[in-house]
């Protein structure tokens, strides 16, 4: 009677640290998704604003219903399957894993972009304004 009297009492203690084994590891979950919905949400609006797509523009670049990439965007922001984000990042021409994780890329090819914008814009200058240009520039960093 005492083995079985231990026993229950070992299957108890057992089942205790189970049950928060499996609250802590839900938590931990749903922190997760929580974080990673967050990033998704506002990486993907930072990316859609940068190159000024509509949600309309993006469903129809992805054949993503409207409502669907609104959903991604919204309060709840729920994370789309790997199918729909893959189509996402193509049609933006980023990666999944910036949309998710963060906007350090982001960042880079935006100061690219601006690289490339300024160098084409100070081609179009004559080289008159080209030298007055580099004077100031020169000017402006010597203080």
């Amino acid at each position: 009677m005492r083995i079985f009297h231990t026993s229950i009492e070992y299957l108890k203690k057992y089942n205790n640290t189970l049950i928060r084994y499996c609250q802590q590891n839900v938590a931990l979950q749903l922190n997760i998704i929580e974080i990673m919905g967050s990033s998704f949400k506002e990486n993907l609006r930072s990316e859609l604003d940068y190159q000024d797509i509509t949600i309309k523009e993006l469903s129809s670049m992805t054949g993503i219903p409207y409502r669907t990439i609104e959903n991604y965007l919204s309060a709840r922001a729920s994370i789309p399957p790997a199918d729909y984000a893959a189509n996402i990042a193509r049609a933006l021409k980023t990666t999944v894993e910036e949309l998710v994780f963060g906007k350090a890329k982001t960042q880079t090819k935006k100061s690219e972009n601006d690289a490339q914008k300024n160098q084409r814009l100070f081609s179009k200058l004559s080289k008159d304004d080209q030298k007055f240009f580099i004077r100031l520039m020169e000017g402006v960093l010597k203080k």
